[in-house]
């Protein structure tokens, strides 16, 4: 459906940036032979669900404005990957600390939980919470990403602060899906997902409208 073919361009335009991470560009091509992606994230919200204004309030605190640019640009291009008749399925799974960090302001979260919402109603996205309230969980080590691939393997990805590492051995993708299902055991289902997710979005409304100018009101 060539969605192999956007990711390697993507690849290609950003890696003459020199932004990505090492091991990040092999995890690239992989998703875009992807049929699944299981998605802990427990500190910001994914960059296949993020919009250009976070991704850009993001990335802008490391890049120069124009390298920004060009990066986001090409971020809202990988997200070709949710589109269309084959459109790859994702589980994503978020503590609910990670939607309430404000990145940039509440306006651009605002945005952000709304364009969530937006992705749960399809077909293809299942969207869930662990709520704040839960305590010490397996999900407390940090983010992965698990992909089920085109030929039938998975392999597991995390991330750090100056690379990430990919995991083919099959005991240690299986120890990540295990972790997986510890984490979506503690999380609220889709549809009390789905309350919670208005009920932030209804907090970065009300705080928007305090940041708008008088004018804007």
């Amino acid at each position: 459906n060539g969605s192999f073919h956007r990711n390697w361009e993507w690849i290609q335009e950003v890696s003459q940036l020199d932004l990505l991470p090492p091991g990040f560009p092999e995890y690239l091509r992989l998703e875009g032979d992807a049929v699944s992606i299981h998605k802990f994230e427990a500190m910001q919200v994914s960059g296949l669900f993020q919009t250009s204004e976070y991704a850009y309030a993001q990335l802008i605190r490391e890049h120069s404005h124009e390298k920004v640019k060009e990066l986001v640009a090409t971020r809202m291009r990988r997200q070709q990957l949710l589109e269309g008749e084959d459109a790859v399925h994702v589980v994503v799974v978020y503590d609910e600390y990670a939607l309430r960090r404000p990145v940039g302001n509440a306006v651009i979260m605002q945005g952000q939980v709304q364009h969530l919402l937006d992705m749960m109603s399809r077909v293809n996205v299942t969207l869930q919470i662990v709520p704040r309230s839960q305590g010490a969980y397996a999900g407390d080590m940090g983010s992965f990403t698990i992909l089920g691939l085109a030929d039938g393997s998975n392999v597991a990805y995390e991330e750090g602060h100056v690379g990430g590492q990919l995991f083919r051995n099959c005991g240690i993708v299986r120890a990540f899906g295990v972790r997986f299902d510890l984490i979506r055991g503690v999380a609220l289902s889709a549809d009390a997902s789905l309350r919670l997710l208005n009920e932030i979005l209804e907090s970065y409304e009300r705080a928007g409208s305090d940041e708008r100018p008088v004018a804007d009101k």
